[in-house]
């Protein structure tokens, strides 16, 4: 849905600054005297959580504004399934131990299910330690209400400091009308 198609509140209202879409970022960013637009795939922050937009469009008031700031963070729920997961299946594996020991007759069986619950265990490692040394690094823009997050290598240094200042000056002008 693109930006002209949405009705605003204000049709007349400039432009401040503006952070167009190009092949590093599938986003924008613009800047009003009153509003902070977004537009393109973007993130929130829900506790402590970098979690992926559903919708391509959010507007926020500058009076709202915190501040910018680089973020990095582990996800705690994909650990949390990788540990449910590598429990389930220790547990599935003991299961299987104690019932076909008490059987003898299926010794081939029990050993080609002893390789593949072992090689499932070790998949399960193996994504534990992926899930618990990956960080996910975005830049997030913070409002009282909601933080917005933008991935790190998207914006250079300099379009950090500028959105901040222009948002901070729209802020202060909003403030003092």
């Amino acid at each position: 849905m693109p930006l002209q198609d949405i009705k605003m509140c204000d049709q007349k209202m400039k432009d401040i600054y503006q952070i167009s879409k190009n092949e590093n970022r599938n986003f924008r960013i613009v800047v009003r005297q009153n509003e902070v637009i977004f537009e393109g795939m973007f993130s929130y922050i829900i506790n402590s959580e970098v979690k992926k937009a559903r919708r391509i469009y959010d507007c926020v008031p500058t009076v709202n504004f915190l501040g910018i700031g680089y973020r990095e963070s582990r996800s705690n729920r994909k650990f949390c399934i990788f540990l449910m997961l590598a429990a389930s299946v220790e547990l599935l594996h003991m299961f299987l131990n104690k019932v076909l020991i008490l059987r003898m007759s299926a010794s081939a069986f029990y050993s080609i299910m002893n390789f593949i619950l072992y090689f499932v265990a070790g998949m399960c490692f193996v994504a534990g330690i992926i899930f618990f040394f990956s960080k996910t690094k975005v830049i997030e823009i913070s409002f009282l209400n909601k933080s917005i997050c933008v991935p790190c290598n998207s914006l250079t240094k300099q379009e950090c400091e500028q959105l901040f200042n222009c948002i901070k000056s729209a802020q202060e002008k909003y403030k003092k009308e």
